[in-house]
């Protein structure tokens, strides 16, 4: 993360801490590269991960973007042929 963006969230948790009733959130695909000093006791107590979704939200996911381009049949294969998670696959299998 740059240096300026995580001055910024330092900047945003400490005055957070400071208001009654302020929730600060905080979503990153690059978990590792969080500086250490937000994740320290007192800064962000609480993290938690969103997994990826599995075969049966995938094929709610394409029949949701993809309303009636591809049949049921058609979706529950890519749905099942699909790895969760990359985009770029589901733009190819689709060809959206």
């Amino acid at each position: 993360m740059p240096a300026s963006s995580m001055s910024s969230a330092r900047d945003i948790s400490e005055t957070a801490r400071a208001v009654c009733r302020v929730i600060v959130i905080g979503a990153t695909n690059y978990p590792h590269l969080i500086d250490a000093v937000l994740l320290r006791s007192g800064r962000l107590e609480r993290h938690f991960e969103i997994g990826l979704p599995d075969e049966k939200p995938r094929a709610d996911i394409f029949r949701f973007y993809l309303r009636g381009r591809l049949s049921d049949e058609e979706i529950r294969t890519v749905a099942s042929d699909s790895e969760a998670g990359l985009a770029r696959h589901y733009n190819t299998k689709c060809n959206m």
